[in-house]
């Protein structure tokens, strides 16, 4: 069961019910920058490739939506009336197909831009090149390179549900933030996923025919 037995995982199905969905919207504003004595800024970092020419795409019909994106998610930290910590997504950048030499410098501009206190970024595979260089730039301290596996994403996961069941993770009012973003993100986040690979071992997913999972991830 997940973290405060508000959801049980018996097998497979969608892994947030309409009641997290409402759990999760927030009323807050979306931010384009931090403002002034308002706690700190932290953010999460999903890496894809960057586009490179295919003489046979247009051939495939494929489009760039076919291909994964780069998802930047900037929170703020915030604590409830027991004092304990929650975060407020109040910014997201949502890159598709850009180069990884202009993700690196976009993202020490946003790092600078938020003062981010802590970035966490995605560093298997295509990311654990990039998530060095964020690291030997920003530092040690502010950069937290995260590998997936089978065990880490499943502590994820409950970190996730366990975060939206008590309240303490939110995202910003939907009308106030750009139409097309705000529009994917839901979509993925309600197209999302779950499978048990074990009793005590959980996977969250948006199946390749539902879309990408940039924005859950």
């Amino acid at each position: 069961q997940t973290q405060y037995e508000l959801q049980p995982l018996s097998g497979a199905g969608y892994l947030l019910s309409a009641l997290q969905r409402l759990l999760l919207q927030g009323t807050h504003a979306w931010l384009e920058a931090a403002r002034a004595d308002d706690g700190c800024y932290i953010a999460g970092m999903d890496v894809a490739g960057e586009e490179r020419a295919d003489p046979l795409s247009s051939v495939r019909g494929l489009g760039s939506r076919q291909r994964d994106s780069t998802v930047i998610t900037i929170g703020r930290v915030t604590f409830n009336e027991l004092h304990m910590p929650g975060i407020e997504v109040v910014h997201q950048e949502w890159w598709t197909g850009r180069p990884y030499l202009e993700q690196y410098a976009a993202t020490l501009a946003l790092a600078e831009h938020w003062s981010l206190r802590a970035l966490t970024i995605d560093a298997t595979g295509q990311g654990a090149g990039l998530a060095s260089l964020l690291r030997s730039q920003l530092g040690a301290e502010r950069v937290n390179p995260f590998s997936f596996s089978r065990p880490s994403k499943s502590r994820l996961t409950h970190q996730l549900l366990g975060l939206i069941n008590s309240g303490r993770l939110k995202i910003y009012a939907r009308e106030q933030a750009p139409p097309a973003l705000a529009a994917e993100c839901w979509q993925q986040l309600s197209a999302a996923r779950y499978r048990l690979h074990a009793p005590d071992v959980v996977d969250m997913y948006v199946d390749a025919a539902s879309g990408h999972d940039d924005f859950l991830i």
